[in-house]
């Protein structure tokens, strides 16, 4: 209980750029803040030239702090955060990143990192009728309309064996849905633990330091990793439009669009998007195949990415969790919240 608590004290912040002004390293110049001129979002501290700047910064934070809250800039949101120190501003914004190597590889090739969204095809009446028959039939190869909404919780574990010094450890990762607009994933190692929680009104990420607020982007790209999922999709139907398209349906989830592809048996078989997939903006599709039934549920086991036509290495799922009881860790971060 104590290392709970521990877990969840509010974190330190670090000084972010050296100190230098954010508001005038986006318009290209290179000014030392002052200390008694600061303000603190997510974790970090900046530094301003002029009290004009920090009300700036305050009206605007998402334009004038580091993107994907200090996430490294090649890798993403969620993939791991950056050094405060090391960065780079890029089409006005402010990127940190992991390593130097991170940051050439970003900045030689930076146009692979920004993608305009792409315009939304023009589905017709009679492919969305298609699509919801389509979709509904998907709901049921999967275990049906009352199984699935009798799901209040589930979540899903990979564990990744690798070695420090010649000793077998576990990477352990695992992400999960408490109900609508909360969801939560973790990973664990053995130098610790980090978390991110989102709860319908907010949302915060944490380890053994503390926890902070969580950036936009990094809600957004939580929920979509539950949306990439079946049963993430499917326990969410009825905000799904579903527009039928070749083997399968065009799911559209408010600003997010994924192909659908079904197996035989008409369970999801694989999910295409167009994202950022820990580098560059790329078309990617996860295959999902050796079904299981779980409490009534049909859900995949193994989980293969290809990215821009690739195969990546197949991942097993090491369990599902469905119905189960809410860890305290996640119950804890979402009072905070």
């Amino acid at each position: 209980m104590l290392a709970a608590v521990l877990l969840f004290t509010a974190g330190p912040t670090l000084l972010v750029l050296d100190g230098h002004d954010p508001v005038l390293l986006v318009s290209g110049q290179k000014v030392l803040g002052k200390p008694e001129l600061s303000a603190k979002y997510l974790r970090h501290e900046y530094r301003f030239a002029t009290d004009a700047n920090r009300r700036k910064f305050g009206r605007d934070r998402t334009k004038y702090a580091v993107q994907a809250g200090g996430a490294c800039g090649k890798m993403g949101a969620l993939t791991g955060k950056g050094s405060p120190s090391r960065y780079a501003v890029v089409r006005e914004q402010i990127m940190l990143f992991a390593s130097d190597s991170c940051r050439e590889t970003f900045l030689k090739n930076e146009a692979a990192y920004f993608a305009s969204p792409r315009p939304m095809p023009k589905f017709s009446k009679v492919s969305g009728e298609r699509g919801a028959e389509m979709l509904a039939k998907t709901v049921i190869a999967h275990g049906g309309a009352a199984a699935l909404q009798s799901i209040k919780s589930f979540n899903w574990t990979i564990e990744t064996p690798y070695e420090v010094a010649g000793e077998k450890k576990t990477w352990i990762e695992r992400w999960g849905w408490q109900g609508p607009g909360t969801a939560f994933s973790t990973n664990e190692w053995d130098q610790g633990m980090n978390w991110f929680a989102k709860t319908a009104k907010a949302g915060s990420d944490g380890d053994a330091k503390g926890r902070w607020e969580m950036h936009p982007a990094e809600v957004v790209e939580l929920e979509s990793q539950i949306l990439r999922n079946p049963l993430g999709l499917l326990v969410q139907a009825k905000g799904i439009r579903a527009y039928v398209t070749g083997g399968g349906f065009t799911a559209v989830v408010g600003p997010r669009r994924m192909v659908v592809t079904l197996d035989i048996q008409g369970r999801i078989a694989m999910m295409s998007y167009h994202d950022r997939h820990a580098g560059p903006f790329a078309d990617v599709s996860l295959g999902f195949s050796d079904y299981q039934n779980v409490s009534g549920i049909h859900v995949p086991m193994t989980i293969t990415p290809t990215v821009n036509g690739k195969a990546g290495t197949a991942r097993r799922i090491a369990r599902w969790e469905i119905n189960g009881p809410t860890p305290l860790a996640w119950q804890t971060a979402w009072k905070k919240s």
